[in-house]
């Protein structure tokens, strides 16, 4: 296999104010324990998904939070929560609104996605969630590349690339990534 190296336009970016989560908030608290809660679930439950968008969809501030904290758990490799924060994001974008999605676009949150595509170490499993969700986003919102341009721009990335896209579904795959000549 060869190794590819995604990156939007090499310098991502960054915004002077840290990127933490205020957890003396009781909403942000709520919020973290919901998430963790799904997380260290066997299996995740409608039920969880609805208080975690509930609590999303609340507040303007809500969204960020959660794509924060669902992209450090992203970034715990081959974890049973890694995969758990790959699903529930699968779920949280069909039931939030679009300020999260503007989040889960973001270039830092979309850089995280290929760098985890890019770890030599990650599983089948989640490079196929991340993949179908790739696929499933940059042609979601194809029509809507004005106003959330980032889910097309790293579907069109990797497709150029050469990379294969799970089948339908994504966490069951064995899809893997390659670069194309």
């Amino acid at each position: 296999k060869q190794s590819f190296v995604f990156c939007f336009s090499g310098n991502i970016p960054r915004k002077s104010t840290k990127n933490s989560i205020k957890m003396s908030d009781p909403l942000t608290s709520a919020l973290n324990t919901e998430i963790e809660k799904a997380l260290n679930s066997s299996e995740i439950s409608s039920q969880q998904v609805h208080k975690v968008s509930e609590i999303i969809n609340s507040r303007t501030d809500m969204p960020k939070a959660a794509a924060l904290l669902l992209r450090k758990k992203i970034g715990f490799k081959n974890s049973p929560k890694q995969m758990n924060a790959l699903e529930i994001l699968d779920h949280l974008m069909v039931k939030c609104k679009l300020n999260f999605h503007n989040q889960i676009a973001s270039k830092d949150f979309q850089q995280t996605l290929l760098s985890q595509l890019q770890s030599r170490e990650l599983k089948p499993e989640p490079r196929g969630k991340i993949l179908y969700l790739i696929e499933t986003w940059g042609k979601r919102f194809e029509a809507q590349k004005d106003i959330v341009p980032t889910f097309y721009d790293t579907y069109s990335l990797l497709k150029s690339k050469g990379v294969d896209f799970p089948s339908r579904g994504g966490s069951r795959s064995q899809a893997t990534a390659s670069s194309g000549t």
